[in-house]
């Protein structure tokens, strides 16, 4: 597991964001009670979105809601997970809850 994380690092300090998110994804499918690459999933999303809304060929990104909502249901008060959320709820037009 540590190795699967020292990896989705390394790829996201590369700025190899395409190869970060897949292999978060893949994180999760094997350890799905991790918080870890949903934290990062979650960044990426911040950063993708704020940037203009440039997805750097990640399409899977316009829609985190699965991720976002596993993290927050494992960790209430994760500052990445309730940041994405907002920023969905934002995108979304969702302004009212």
């Amino acid at each position: 597991m540590e190795n699967r994380k020292h990896l989705i690092k390394l790829t996201y300090e590369m700025r190899s964001l395409r190869e970060c998110y897949n292999r978060a994804v893949e994180m999760t499918k094997i350890f799905p009670e991790n918080i870890y690459p949903l934290e990062y999933i979650c960044r990426l999303y911040l950063e993708c979105s704020i940037d203009q809304g440039e997805f750097e060929n990640i399409e899977e990104l316009k829609n985190p809601e699965e991720f976002i909502t596993k993290l927050i249901e494992y960790s209430t008060k994760n500052l990445m997970g309730n940041l994405a959320s907002g920023q969905y709820m934002v995108a979304k037009g969702q302004t009212e809850e």
